[in-house]
């Protein structure tokens, strides 16, 4: 444990101490930002930008529940017609690879059940559609940790932006003699 703590009396020591920091702060707001998109952002600009779709009778081609790091969810593939085109696609929701297990469970066995679901589809680019538009409050919400994960990587970065400034000016200034 000792080969990862940086002796701060050294200038190496010091160095390193500050690189860390640094690497830290980018870590924390980069994931923290990127968690905050995927989570909130993402799907509530999905969310407003499908207001105006419309909605099409698909067929479900096939549909299985997919177990995985995130959780379990619905893997679906469906085709649908628009102006005597046919599309296929394979989005469900608004969410990225997000929700809960027995939300999935029963949208699986529901899309089992029916074989044909209504999708939204843009009219503007016929290929672009899901099947479920709603909004998960509390799906939502979790991305408020992953906000101050960021503003504190924020927080960080700055504070080793101002380290590295202040020793850039100790630097500079002439040193007097006595």
């Amino acid at each position: 444990m000792a080969l990862l703590v940086p002796n701060v009396e050294t200038a190496t020591g010091k160095f390193f101490a500050r690189a860390g920091l640094l690497l830290l702060a980018v870590m924390m707001l980069a994931g923290g930002a990127l968690s905050v998109w995927r989570l909130a952002l993402a799907p509530l600009h999905d969310f407003w930008r499908s207001s105006d779709w419309r909605q099409v009778m698909t067929k479900i081609e096939s549909a299985r529940l997919q177990h995985d790091l995130q959780g379990v969810r619905v893997q679906v593939r469906y085709s649908y017609k628009v102006d005597g085109v046919t599309y296929h696609s394979d989005r469900y929701g608004l969410y990225n690879n997000m929700g809960n297990a027995e939300a999935a469970r029963a949208a699986y066995e529901e899309l089992l059940f029916r074989r044909k679901a209504w999708a939204w589809v843009n009219p503007a680019a016929p290929e672009d559609a899901l099947l479920e538009r709603k909004i998960y409050p509390l799906t939502t919400l979790t991305a408020i940790p992953a906000a101050g994960v960021a503003l504190l990587g924020a927080a960080l970065l700055w504070a080793a932006a101002t380290a590295f400034r202040e020793r850039r000016r100790e630097r500079r200034r002439p040193r007097r003699r006595v």
